[in-house]
């Protein structure tokens, strides 16, 4: 038998009615389901106890080795050379006042002894008129007496021929010999005036003789070429019987006691070497530019950056260039070597020759700085582990250098610095921050390297 709501045409939506209504009734008498929140696991943050280490400021340029001293020997005199030391070649070494060349020296010979002989006869003239001087004087005083007594015999003889003792010829005669006497007493006069100024031409010209015979000394003398100092020999331009004028290039040579390495370094770099040393400007300043290499206190390693030598040399800045240059703008440092040929090792240390491509390692001082990795930093901000353990995004001044970076703002010391790269990182989000003792060990190593030995 079928029932007729089965086939009927509301068996349908009765069905699902009653559904529905099951569901309802389930659904209200089932027990409420509980929702907890946990949220996504904070990242692991690993991090450095931000504060002061020694610091040690740094920076590395490169240049070619040059000699402190240079020396390119002219010809002071002209002649032939007649004289060559055998040993004047190009590598020589050769020890001060060594002598290497010589100049046929008979011209200057004959010249000299052509000065002397009129500084001689210069002497003698004036020797000369001394003599004729003293005996002007004492021909002075006989005239002057010899008027004295004619003039009184003849004011005799004109009382005598006012008393008519004796003719007017007479006394014409005495006359005529008082004005002889007078105009021999002039011409002493004049002798003894002209004489002084004689002898003054005579002196005059014994310092001209004496200056000439120096003169030509000199000239002999250059005519023998000695070494000023011991040097090697760079490059020979005469040979032994040729002539050389005065001014002619004879041998270029250098010294061996020291050599100079010019580098040069952007403002960057040297920003990066006095880093910390801003107190040159507030507490300690700097009158004098001489003073200013000794007060940074910077130190200097010459290294030769080659595969088959590893050697290394002491080296100390001697000077910073006037101005920079336009095309690089760059400053010049200068490092000086002393020594350069000491301390040779075949095959280990080669000695430091002219031409060498070389790096130069520049120190300064440590200072107390606050430093972190360059890793660290992050468009010009640090990630804070804050006391809640939240991340704070912080907006720092820093200084970097190789792998460090130095905070000169924005940064106190305890804070912790996350050295973990966080992505994303956003500010305020929970973090697990942990202490890292190898982020520790190697920051302490990065920034205060191990002193070079031959800085020690």
């Amino acid at each position: 038998m079928k029932l007729p709501l089965i086939n009927s045409k509301f068996a349908l939506p009765l069905y699902a009615g009653v559904g529905i209504a099951l569901a309802l009734i389930i659904v209200s008498f089932a027990p409420k389901i509980e929702h907890t929140d946990i949220g996504a696991p904070a990242p692991l943050a690993e991090y450095i106890v931000a504060k002061k280490r020694p610091f040690v400021p740094r920076a590395t340029g490169y240049g070619f080795v040059e000699p402190a001293t240079l020396l390119e020997a002219s010809a002071e005199v002209s002649g032939r050379i007649i004289y060559m030391n055998p040993a004047l070649r190009a590598g020589a070494f050769l020890s001060k006042g060594t002598e290497v060349l010589r100049i046929d020296p008979t011209d200057y010979e004959l010249s000299l002894a052509q000065a002397k002989a009129d500084l001689v006869a210069a002497k003698a003239q004036k020797q000369e008129q001394t003599l004729l001087l003293d005996s002007a004087k004492i021909a002075l005083q006989i005239a002057e007496r010899n008027l004295k007594l004619g003039t009184a015999n003849l004011e005799r003889k004109r009382d005598l021929m006012r008393n008519g003792t004796i003719s007017q010829a007479s006394l014409d005669q005495e006359e005529q010999g008082v004005l002889k006497l007078k105009q021999d007493l002039q011409a002493r006069q004049q002798q003894m005036e002209i004489l002084p100024s004689q002898i003054d031409v005579a002196a005059a010209r014994i310092k001209q003789n004496e200056a000439r015979v120096v003169e030509q000394e000199e000239r002999l003398a250059r005519t023998t070429i000695r070494l000023p100092f011991t040097t090697r020999i760079a490059a020979v331009h005469v040979d032994e019987d040729e002539y050389v004028k005065a001014g002619g290039r004879l041998f270029d040579a250098h010294s061996v006691d020291a050599i100079e390495i010019t580098t040069r370094l952007s403002l960057g770099s040297l920003r990066d070497l006095i880093v910390g040393m801003g107190q040159l400007t507030g507490e300690r300043k700097v009158d004098r530019p001489s003073e200013l290499l000794s007060q940074l206190g910077i130190k200097a390693e010459v290294v030769l950056p080659d595969r088959v030598y590893e050697a290394r040399w002491k080296g100390t800045v001697v000077r910073i260039g006037e101005s920079q240059d336009m095309a690089t703008r760059t400053i010049a440092m200068v490092v000086r070597v002393e020594n350069p040929y000491g301390q040779i090792v075949p095959g280990v240390r080669p000695p430091l020759l002219k031409g060498m491509y070389v790096a130069v390692h520049l120190y300064s001082d440590p200072l107390p700085s606050l430093v972190v990795p360059r890793s660290a930093v992050h468009d010009g901000k640090l990630y804070i582990a804050s006391s809640d353990g939240k991340l704070s995004l912080r907006a720092v001044n820093v200084v970097t250098q190789d792998d460090v970076a130095v905070v000169r703002a924005g940064l106190e010391a305890g804070e912790h610095v996350v050295v973990t790269d966080l992505i994303p990182a956003v500010d305020g989000m929970k973090l697990d921050a942990q202490p890292s003792e190898k982020a520790e060990t190697a920051l302490n190593a990065i920034s205060v390297p191990p002193v070079p030995e031959v800085l020690k």
